[in-house]
């Protein structure tokens, strides 16, 4: 039965997530491969998520909904790492959509590359209220073979980014390297995950074909930028104190992130040396303007 062997888990952390729920379950339904089990996880919604999803898959074996109290994002994927029970693992946030081929394109490339630990594809970007109206990913998804780890660091949120959801992983490599997504992190946590698995050096594989569909919705996190700097300047300084072989990486992206994020006020000297350009405009900018107002 599919129930009870399935190859492929889906797993869905809910929270306050009316609006687009149906949807995001609807487009895990209409998978044209049909061996899953989908785990949806309330994660003390104070809406009507959970009433919505139990309408939505109650005729459907393979979708179960676990009830819990508030506990965050990172820590409800973890718990939906502990209860999976396929070979692989399909992460999907309650906004977005996966398109019906997706699941089956990612299973047909890992069965030709027996030893790839995971498969991830291109994405599209939603309209927060029609998410089908779309804007195709500009970025270069596909990494560089011979430094996957330096090429990850070096562009993601400059020149690449990658939905949770672009994403099909080997659930077992997950569970026995102890890979979890970290629960201190406010933001950031996906960049973490999936450094976190680089580091193992498994082998990958990009399809470059449009299979997910991320949601921008208005009042995202990712919005935020002073919230959004402060925690990936979190996860980088978490990294350089533990990985000391991609020290000089995640010095340079740090520098760079903190001049994207212009938190100027958080550089030391060498710092300012390298972005010495960017802080001195800056700050002349900023007395201009106090001359201005006075």
């Amino acid at each position: 039965m599919v129930k009870n062997n399935p190859i492929v888990s889906v797993v869905i952390p809910v929270f306050n997530a009316e609006k687009y729920i149906e949807e995001t379950i609807k487009s895990v339904q209409n998978q044209k491969y049909k061996n899953f089990e989908c785990i949806i996880l309330n994660d003390g919604s104070t809406d009507n998520s959970s009433e919505i999803v139990k309408q939505t898959i109650i005729n459907d074996s393979r979708f179960s909904l676990i009830e819990q109290s508030n506990k965050g994002l990172s820590a409800s994927r973890n718990i939906l790492i502990d209860k999976a029970v396929g070979k692989y693992i399909q992460f999907l946030d309650s906004d977005d959509v996966i398109a019906p081929t997706k699941i089956s394109s990612q299973i047909e490339l890992l069965c030709i590359h027996s030893n790839a630990v995971l498969s991830y594809t291109n994405f599209y970007y939603g309209d927060a209220e029609q998410i089908n109206i779309v804007e195709s990913n500009k970025d270069k998804l596909e990494l560089n073979q011979i430094d996957q780890v330096s090429d990850f660091i070096l562009r993601w949120e400059t020149y690449l980014t990658i939905p949770p959801h672009s994403f099909l992983v080997d659930l077992n490599f997950i569970k026995e390297n102890k890979i979890r997504f970290d629960e201190n992190l406010k933001n950031h946590e996906d960049f973490d995950f999936w450094l976190e698995i680089l580091y193992k050096k498994p082998l990958t594989i990009y399809l470059n074909e449009f299979l997910c569909t991320y949601r921008n919705t208005p009042n995202s996190m990712s919005k935020n930028m002073r919230l959004m700097g402060d925690g990936f300047l979190f996860v980088l300084d978490k990294h350089l104190i533990k990985k000391n072989r991609y020290k000089r990486v995640l010095k340079s992206k740090r520098r760079n992130v903190l001049k994207s994020y212009r938190r100027f006020d958080k550089m030391n000297v060498i710092d300012v040396f390298f972005n010495f350009q960017s802080v001195s405009q800056y700050y002349v900018k900023r007395v201009i303007q106090k001359i201005l107002q006075n």
